[in-house]
């Protein structure tokens, strides 16, 4: 069991689930942070890792769940933001240099063709937040709510069988 899920098969990241969704359907991926950039990204951060465990003490897991669960992307920024007192420059590195990063490579990929994009809810809200960047850039932002249908059985077994993900790094 980790933090995203089980290991008896069902996701354990929602970014590798949309991206079997998407194989599935034959559309194209385009990233907007490498694996290597994540990969630097957590190698450098170790220190803020141990501070995260000692602040994750003020927000529980339930909570935070609780709070993505509901949509509330104001409430659920501020928890993450309280996450990090005390090293605001790790909330720096891990939130707003690659909120800049990704609505810049939004802005680029929306301007060639429709797109639909799966980014973690802590990225989303406020002044420094994808929404807030793309609207400065001249999007129009809404939100949508979200509704519920039954998945057809076929579907559901589909999704069931899904095991495994599988990562390809293409080198430039």
């Amino acid at each position: 069991l980790t933090a995203y899920g089980s290991e008896d098969g069902r996701p354990q990241f929602l970014d590798a689930f949309f991206q079997q969704v998407g194989m599935i359907a034959q559309k194209n991926f385009y990233a907007l942070e490498t694996v290597s950039e994540q990969k630097k990204l957590s190698e450098n951060l170790q220190v803020v890792k141990s501070c995260m465990v000692i602040n994750s003490l003020f927000v529980s897991k339930e909570k935070l769940m609780q709070t993505y669960i509901q949509g509330d992307i104001a409430l659920l920024s501020s928890m993450i933001k309280s996450q990090f007192n005390g090293i605001p420059e790790a909330y720096d590195e891990l939130i707003t240099k690659r909120n800049k990063k990704m609505a810049n490579g939004l802005d680029t990929l929306i301007k060639k063709q429709v797109v639909f994009c799966a980014i973690g809810s802590g990225h989303l809200y406020g002044s420094e937040g994808v929404l807030q960047l793309l609207h400065q850039k001249g999007y129009s932002i809404r939100a949508i709510k979200t509704s519920y249908t039954q998945p057809s059985f076929s579907e559901k077994n589909e999704v069931l069988s899904w095991k495994h993900y599988t990562l390809q790094i293409d080198t430039l």
